[in-house]
């Protein structure tokens, strides 16, 4: 979440509290109207990037790439909106771009795990399996890591089925997006396997 300060503090206080309750169009609104404070590059950044997390949520990619980008303008390292931007760009079926940003990430932080799964799972939905696969080969993880990342994806996978009804008119998009993440769950699983013996 983010810090603020004094003077807006109740709308980012509440901002954060919606957002974390899952009322997401509340905590929009509380987060815009706390941009009307003066913040740190680094504060107003947190707060695009959890903007940004809002509209990805409402699987409004467009919008969420957009406060993804301002929070990169205002903090340049920041990581997770690089991975988030990437995310959105696969949602959007622009594969290649999001690949990019999945190496801007391992660029900036070579230990966040969820950027080297995007890579792969983005390119599974290319149908590159075997370059897929052998990055998958070459990561180093932990047993903690993977486990976490098997839970991340089976919420997303669990998501996406949600929203279903909502996606009607990419309908396809999304069943093939579900279909390349139980692929990489199987290979994440396998892996746990590989560790635990």
């Amino acid at each position: 979440m983010v810090q603020a300060r004094e003077d807006s503090l109740p709308y980012l206080v509440f901002a954060d509290g919606e957002y974390k309750k899952g009322n997401i169009d509340v905590a929009l609104l509380y987060y815009r109207r706390s941009l009307k404070s003066q913040y740190s590059n680094d504060t107003l950044s947190s707060i695009y990037y959890t903007m940004g997390s809002c509209f990805y949520l409402k699987n409004d990619y467009k919008n969420a790439i957009t406060k993804f980008r301002k929070a990169i303008v205002l903090s340049p390292g920041h990581f997770k909106s690089y991975n988030a931007w990437g995310s959105s760009l696969s949602n959007l079926g622009k594969y290649e771009e999001a690949i990019e940003k999945f190496k801007k990430v391992i660029d900036l932080n070579t230990t966040y795990t969820i950027a080297y799964l995007n890579r792969v799972l983005a390119l599974l939905l290319q149908k590159r399996e075997e370059e897929a696969r052998k990055r998958f080969e070459e990561m180093r993880l932990k047993k903690s890591e993977l486990s976490l990342c098997e839970k991340i994806y089976k919420e997303e996978v669990k998501n996406l089925e949600a929203s279903m009804s909502k996606r009607e008119k990419d309908k396809e998009v999304v069943m093939k997006r579900i279909e390349s993440i139980n692929h990489l769950l199987e290979l994440i699983q396998k892996k746990i396997q590989l560790v635990e013996t």
